[in-house]
């Protein structure tokens, strides 16, 4: 399987704004999008977190709230960004969305039903 990339729509507050060709990354715990598109759709924000780089490095990074829609799915998502930051889709958008990446088709499918989320009771 090679990468798998989606067009996605970033929603917040101040409107929406269309992110094409976007990256999804598994191994990515946050979606990562350079600033200026979380601001301009009124994403809530920032706080700010130590994140942990592919690569090693700690990075001091704004964390955002907004929604992103894929493929038809609605889901509130955490984004972080900072200097320099390369734009991907996360697993927890992907958890939150209901979608995973099929290993065989190179695609995104459903893990559940749209809309749909499930409450376990401890």
């Amino acid at each position: 399987m090679g990468h798998v990339y989606v067009d996605a729509v970033l929603v917040g507050p101040r409107g929406q704004m269309e992110l094409r060709n976007m990256l999804v990354d598994t191994g990515a715990t946050y979606t990562m999008l350079e600033e200026g598109k979380l601001v301009a759709v009124g994403a809530l924000g920032p706080l700010t977190a130590n994140v942990e780089l592919s690569d090693g490095r700690v990075v001091e990074a704004r964390i955002y709230m907004a929604k992103l829609r894929v493929g038809g799915r609605e889901a509130p998502i955490l984004a972080a960004t900072f200097p320099g930051v390369r734009e991907v889709i996360g697993i927890q958008a992907l958890e939150a969305l209901g979608l995973k990446v099929s290993p065989t088709m190179g695609e995104l499918e459903a893990i559940r039903p749209s809309d749909t989320a499930y409450f376990y009771r401890a």
